[in-house]
């Protein structure tokens, strides 16, 4: 009667009945050197094992007294017996749907009989420390308790030819060590070590594998996650046709393929490698790229952890974030070459996620890359996606207007599902928990990139209209502008412009007037009625005395501000976007190309940009014609500066009766930023004589603001408050 193959209980089993099969070879290589005498006692007998403990090991109970040795022929029989055992019960297992991770990993990386056999050497003493003891007996030295490689070709090898062909099988290349599995130790008690010397050394990580835990490697716990985002289907995550197509089409590619995922919404990039990934089978395991240049110097080595884990756990690779910006760290390009050449091996799909294209380096310039431009959904699509979104509670959702929310922000599907869940648990921790617009406007600007924070400075918008003091034509144009920036979605997207531009689809807005006249006031009004982020170019990060280097800091800032749904606010731009000058040598061609490049970007970018200049005839006619809308901040009149003084003050600020502020404003032509630093410069005055705010003091900053522009106080300007600048001056001298 036949009997029907056991299928393993665990994969712990299965090691263990391979692990018998090392005993077996063992004692047939101890049996073989005691026949030939390469086993004997010398001098050193603190240093030899005796043959009986070696026996008690092996539990070698069929042993006669005489010691006679099996034959080769026995020996054979014994070993078929063990592999037929292991083949029939493997194939019961597989059948049974019991893991196996032992037949996973030979069928993943098409290990050869030789190299699973080698492995589970390897292994042994990690399970069993008197493998420690065996492997020291077989080698004739107590010291060596791993398995060098030349004990493991005897041990797997019938003579010289077939150890020399399996040497290959251990080589750097090879699945075993190239993938990990086995490291290869030189000896350190040998100078020179052979190959032949070197151990064989397994991490923990493939031994909790083959034991059936297949947890992530602890190296890589702090910057690689599991993909969060549960495995949905292509056709459900609303991507236009072709691109689903084409990643359907690219996902049936066996082998290495490498994935660039262009596009803002990184949570639908994910969340569609991971349905490509369900769609064969695989894990997905996300690495966020800039932590792991961070917190590791040796990149090499942790890809290489990275391709093993892959494999360990059938997954592809996502690198989040693979655009990382080098404004901070100029290693960053050096470390993401190292960390590409490291993964280029890869047995595996591989995501670059990256906002635009970023240029991968050797290893993957060929054209295995494939790129997949997951566009922003439009005005339309992103109504009915905030619309979803707000569903779960239709009394509350009820209070937010959906129409702003889809014209305001350019959010992708993910962003604005995330969006919605963070302004819910803002709303939670009020009171009355009233979801409103607010809540939402707020989430969704955490949802755009935060990296623009690390090249230029994030203003908060304090200022409304009732803040700013300007003639009629001015305010009308600032109104203008908010208009344009506000139903851009209706006039592009509704009533069909879009179709007539290609270019030139976003807002640009010259300010121009003297300093202090209000222009980034104005910036901060505009920001905070579209409750849009506002950042400020330090121009100083930008501008650079090298050839190319101007350029590389203005795409940067534009690639950047294409995800983040700010407004990009350039102060004294007359610095940078000045007239393009006559070619007479190498700095002014290049000069020239660094004005041609910025009109080029502004041409292509569709957010908001406001250039603000002192000196407006500086700017280079190509830029006038570029903006849609050129707003002129005049020096206020008399009746403004009086308007402008009595709203400096806060009702809190304690004001003396003597205060003239219409007498400051008809004697003083000062702008507003000149009339804030007189005030801010009284109000210190006065905290530090321990009184409210006097027209002395007022008198005395006014003159001292007078000077910093390089005007002398005159009797004239002061009138009957001369003498108070005259006994400040006398006071000073005495002093």
């Amino acid at each position: 009667m036949i009997s029907t193959p056991r299928p393993f209980s665990s994969a712990a089993e299965q090691l263990l009945l391979a692990l018998t099969r090392v005993d077996l070879l063992i004692e047939r290589h101890v049996e073989r050197l005691r026949a030939a005498r390469a086993l004997t006692d010398d001098e050193f007998r603190g240093l030899y094992i005796p043959e009986s403990y070696v026996d008690a090991l092996l539990l070698r109970r069929d042993v006669d007294a005489k010691g006679t040795d099996r034959d080769e022929a026995d020996w054979t029989s014994r070993l078929r017996g063990h592999d037929e055992e292991m083949r029939t019960r493997v194939d019961a297992s597989l059948a049974a749907g019991v893991t196996l991770p032992l037949e996973k990993l030979r069928i993943a990386l098409e290990l050869s009989p030789f190299e699973i056999e080698a492995l589970v050497i390897a292994v042994a003493p990690e399970l069993d420390s008197r493998y420690e003891r065996l492997y020291a007996y077989a080698q004739n030295d107590v010291t060596k308790k791993r398995p060098a490689v030349d004990l493991v070709l005897k041990l797997l090898c019938a003579g010289l030819d077939e150890r020399v062909a399996a040497q290959g099988a251990l080589a750097a290349r090879a699945p075993l060590v190239g993938e990990q599995l086995v490291r290869l130790v030189a000896d350190p008690h040998e100078l020179e070590p052979t190959f032949l010397s070197h151990f064989l050394a397994v991490d923990r990580r493939i031994v909790d594998l083959l034991l059936g835990k297949n947890d992530t490697d602890q190296r890589l716990m702090a910057f690689t996650r599991r993909c969060r985002t549960a495995p949905r289907r292509l056709d459900d995550l609303g991507l236009p046709s072709d691109l689903e197509d084409s990643l359907r089409r690219f996902a049936a590619v066996d082998g290495a393929v490498v994935f660039a995922m262009l596009g803002a919404d990184r949570t639908l990039k994910e969340a569609a490698a991971a349905a490509v990934c369900a769609m064969c089978d695989q894990e997905l395991l996300v690495v966020d790229v800039p932590r792991l240049l961070n917190e590791t110097g040796r990149i090499a080595e942790t890809a290489r952890l990275l391709r093993r884990e892959a494999v360990l756990r059938d997954a592809a690779i996502y690198l989040d974030h693979f655009d990382v910006s080098v404004a901070d760290d100029l290693s960053v390009p050096g470390k993401l070459s190292e960390l590409e050449h490291g993964l280029a091996g890869a047995s595996t799909r591989v995501f670059l996620d990256g906002a635009a294209l970023v240029q991968p380096s050797a290893p993957w310039s060929d054209s295995s890359v494939l790129a997949f431009d997951f566009p922003l959904p439009d005005f339309a699509r992103r109504v009915d996606l905030w619309k979803e979104a707000l569903a779960e509670d239709a009394a509350l959702a009820r209070e937010v207007d959906v129409t702003t929310l889809a014209g305001r922000f350019a959010l992708g599907a993910g962003q604005i599902r995330g969006a919605a869940r963070q302004a819910r648990l803002r709303a939670g921790t009020r009171v009355d928990a009233t979801l409103a617009t607010r809540d939402v406007a707020a989430a969704a600007r955490e949802q755009s990139t935060a990296n623009l924070s690390r090249l230029a400075k994030k203003i908060e918008p304090i200022h409304r209209w009732s803040d700013i003091v300007l003639p009629p034509r001015p305010m009308e144009q600032l109104r203008e502008v908010l208009a344009s920036a506000r139903y851009r979605h209706l006039v592009y997207g509704t009533w069909g412009f879009d179709a007539k531009l290609s270019l030139g689809k976003g807002l640009n807005v010259l300010f121009s007037g003297p300093s202090g006249t209000g222009k980034t006031m104005a910036a901060e009004i505009l920001a905070n009625e579209l409750s849009l982020d506002l950042y400020k170019i330090d121009l100083s990060t930008v501008v650079s005395k090298y050839i190319g280097e101007t350029e590389k800091g203005l795409s940067s800032i534009f690639r950047e501000a294409e995800t983040s749904n700010a407004i990009l606010f350039f102060d004294e731009a007359d610095a940078l976007f000045g007239k393009r000058s006559d070619v007479k040598d190498a700095h002014d061609r290049y000069a020239n190309i660094e004005v041609a490049y910025l009109l080029q970007r502004m041409d292509e970018y569709e957010g908001t940009v406001i250039l603000a200049t002192n000196l407006s005839e500086n700017l280079d006619p190509a830029f006038a014609r570029r903006m849609h809308h050129i707003v002129e901040f005049p020096l206020p009149d008399a009746a403004h500066r009086e308007r402008i003084w009595c709203g400096v003050f806060p009702r809190e600020a304690p004001l003396a009766e003597d205060v003239d502020l219409a007498f400051l404003a008809r004697q003083f032509e000062l702008t507003g930023g000149n009339i804030r630093n007189v005030a801010l410069a009284a109000a210190f005055r006065a905290a530090d004589e321990g009184a409210p705010i006097r027209m002395a003091h007022l008198i005395v900053a006014t003159g001292r603001e007078l000077e910093k522009t390089g005007k002398l106080p005159s009797r004239a300007d002061f009138r009957h408050y001369y003498e108070l600048i005259a006994e400040r001056d006398h006071a000073g001298a005495t002093t």
